[in-house]
């Protein structure tokens, strides 16, 4: 992240990982014009789901654009202005600062293979979890290429996924205690077993993204999951097995 005197920080921030489209129409709205304020309403104007905004503005912290309250750094803003190969040169200086926990340790982390990436991210963030991992890597791959630091057209935005839930064979849909049949998880949602095969929760994949902005609702999140446990345990589970646990 860039400072009020130019000089380097270490970036202790989660790397983004918004949607690569909304992130290229990100760069695209604050680069047309000096904002003296930037907050969520301005990505909600130009079509930004209440999340996307939200991460939006995460980004732009992250890359040093705003700072820790959402209050524009002109320096770094005025970069993105520019155009053509000192458009890239600026950028590649953002992303290396923002990334610095990478790039001050590894040679081109741009191109490591996917495997030694994921151990990379886990190493500098270590408050990073697996599941967001997944959408930091095409987010960093994206500002690489932005930055001329790869090769630009590799990454692919993803197409919108519905919600609905997917149609599935009866026949397959059946659980079997000797096959270890897996839960069926509707498209769009995160799925958190209680017990296999008898009892789950689900949750929009956005809203469970949400909860690593949002503490109270990661908290909530954890009370609905203890109180779900708590239920299992006292309704639904399997009497044999206690038995044989009890006998052994």
């Amino acid at each position: 992240m860039l400072s009020c005197n130019g000089m380097k920080e270490t970036n202790k921030q989660t790397p983004p990982y918004i949607g690569v489209n909304k992130l290229n129409d990100t760069i695209d709205i604050i680069s047309k014009k000096s904002y003296s304020e930037v907050s969520p309403i301005i990505f909600e104007s130009n079509g930004f789901g209440k999340l996307d905004a939200l991460l939006a503005i995460r980004l732009l912290k992250f890359l040093g654009v705003l700072d820790e309250q959402g209050n524009p750094n002109n320096e770094v803003m005025s970069k993105l202005r520019l155009t053509g190969d000192e458009r890239k040169k600026a950028f590649a200086d953002i992303v290396r600062i923002s990334y610095s926990g990478l790039f001050e340790t590894i040679d081109e982390p741009q191109n490591l293979s996917s495997e030694a990436l994921d151990n990379a991210f886990l190493a500098h963030y270590p408050d990073l979890s697996r599941r967001v991992l997944k959408s930091v890597k095409p987010v960093f791959f994206r500002l690489c290429e932005l930055a001329g630091l790869r090769e630009e057209g590799i990454v692919k935005s993803r197409a919108g996924k519905s919600n609905l839930v997917r149609k599935i064979p009866k026949e397959n849909a059946k659980f079997s205690k000797t096959s270890g049949s897996k839960e069926i998880t509707p498209v769009g949602f995160h799925v958190k077993p209680i017990v296999q095969g008898k009892m789950s929760i689900s949750i929009k994949e956005e809203d469970f993204l949400r909860m690593d902005l949002d503490d109270d609702m990661n908290n909530a999140w954890r009370a609905v999951l203890k109180s779900a446990h708590k239920f299992a345990d006292e309704y639904l589970k399997d009497k044999t097995a206690t038995e044989n646990e009890e006998a052994g």
